[in-house]
């Protein structure tokens, strides 16, 4: 009898009420959603950075709406078993802003 594979995980961390974690613990194929205004791989190959992007709302017409000012939303997945490791950005990136470090093991 053939395997399923597992089903993937969507994980929406808000750094200013949850924190950010020091480690985070993905399986293959899981997605996080990070409220922050930027992210960038430090080391690591196992994680894919898939946007840092602008939340938007589908208008009455089915145009899209894009409010104007900084990013606030992350979207990292895990792509393969291993480790990386990513600096995490909060707050106004052209003011204070802060930077967090975060350990993404990526279990099979």
């Amino acid at each position: 009898m053939k395997e399923e594979p597992a089903l993937s995980r969507y994980v929406d961390i808000w750094p200013q009420g949850d924190g950010v974690p020091a480690e985070l613990v993905l399986g293959v194929g899981d997605v996080v959603r990070l409220a922050a205004t930027g992210c960038r791989v430090v080391s690591g190959t196992v994680v894919e950075l898939v946007g840092i992007l602008t939340e938007s709302v589908v208008g009455t017409d089915g145009s899209i709406v894009s409010p104007m000012g900084v990013p606030g939303t992350v979207l990292l997945r895990a792509t393969e078993v291993g480790q990386s490791v990513v600096d995490v950005f909060t707050g106004d990136p052209f003011g204070s802003s802060m930077s967090h470090t975060v350990t993404v093991r990526v279990e099979p």
